[in-house]
């Protein structure tokens, strides 16, 4: 059986550092860029916080337009390619140029090199790690929600 070794502060910064691994990729064969090999626990985070204050904000939830409300879901592929690459993107209080530039990542087909299966994209085992944690979050939240309007006394009566 080998030796086991001891968890020191030296042999936990080379872990950590071991997390800051990033390769480089071409994109849309002229761009080149760089992206995380793997995805940290505390990027992850962020990009979560970041995506709650998006849907959160004023200019998102006061918008009756549909088109609007369905950008969501780019939002949150931009927001890993933030976190994750070095592609500079607006920050997240700009939502109207945020949008816009989700959808041409999209519309150009950054998105699908980065998400597709060929050699510019993200390891399949980060994103999968990703989603994991998207999900497990977006559950927590929920969770949160309905046990805090649990505890909200609920007024009698009958809606006019």
């Amino acid at each position: 059986m080998p030796r086991a070794k001891r968890l020191t502060p030296d042999e936990l910064t080379r872990q950590n550092e071991a997390l800051d691994q990033r390769r480089k990729v071409l994109l849309l064969g002229k761009y080149e860029e760089y992206i995380d090999m793997r995805f940290r626990k505390r990027k992850i985070q962020r990009l979560m916080q970041a995506f709650l204050l998006l849907l959160a904000d004023p200019q998102w939830t006061n918008s009756s337009d549909r088109e609007t409300t369905s950008e969501s879901f780019y939002l949150l592929y931009a927001l890993i390619v933030k976190h994750f690459t070095s592609i500079e993107l607006p920050p997240i209080d700009n939502l109207e140029q945020l949008i816009s530039v989700s959808n041409a990542l999209y519309d150009t087909g950054v998105l699908n090199e980065l998400f597709g299966n060929g050699e510019q994209a993200f390891d399949r085992q980060e994103l999968l790690k990703l989603s994991a944690e998207l999900v497990a979050g977006m559950q927590a939240l929920v969770e949160t929600i309905g046990n805090q309007s649990a505890d909200v006394p609920h007024q009698g009566g009958q809606a006019e």
